[in-house]
């Protein structure tokens, strides 16, 4: 991995660690995904294995809409609580925010998983293996809250792989001894 692949992914990975921040969390997270696409997108090239940044652009695109029409349903439930409809109804949209929110959360980690263990076998990096079960555990536990800040240390985790990834990366020569994961 090239010294400036490494920067744009470390420091995007960062900046997303750092999106709880009041007022600028947004802005930060923004920058932190752009960043952290440009790297993997640069990654999958010079890898010449396109899964890495589709897959981590899939997850990323299936979180996004999942959150969105979760969002829509969560505002149907206010609108009918505050429209004075049945609080059955109101209820029903929430628990179909909430599955909505969860299904997203464990699909879009998967492939984030996916495409992070691929990030691994190429770098001889483990790190980027573990960051990916950090986020794929987080997601399932999203249910129980404790699973949010599971996947935050993923992207702790995250950062220091790249910050922490080799020069060159292995060769192809110890990438065929090695058995892929996943």
């Amino acid at each position: 991995m090239d010294n400036r692949t490494k920067v744009l992914g470390g420091v995007g990975a960062l900046l997303i660690v750092l999106s709880f921040i009041p007022y600028l969390g947004l802005l930060f997270g923004l920058a932190g995904f752009i960043l952290l696409f440009i790297a993997l997108k640069k990654a999958s090239e010079a890898y010449k294995d396109r899964g890495i940044f589709k897959n981590f652009l899939k997850g990323f695109l299936v979180s996004f809409l999942g959150f969105l029409v979760a969002g829509i349903f969560a505002g149907f439930a206010v609108g009918a609580h505050r429209g004075g409809e049945s609080s059955v109804l109101s209820v029903g949209f929430l628990v179909v925010a909430f599955l909505l929110f969860y299904v997203s959360t464990v699909v879009s980690v998967a492939f984030y998983r996916r495409a992070l263990y691929s990030l691994a076998d190429f770098t001889g990096n483990d790190l980027f293996m573990w960051a990916g079960r950090l986020f794929f555990w987080g997601g399932i536990t999203t249910i129980i809250v404790i699973g949010s800040l599971v996947m935050w240390v993923g992207w702790v985790l995250l950062t220091v792989a790249f910050f922490t990834a080799e020069e060159k990366g292995k060769g192809e020569e110890q990438l065929i001894e090695r058995e892929p994961r996943g």
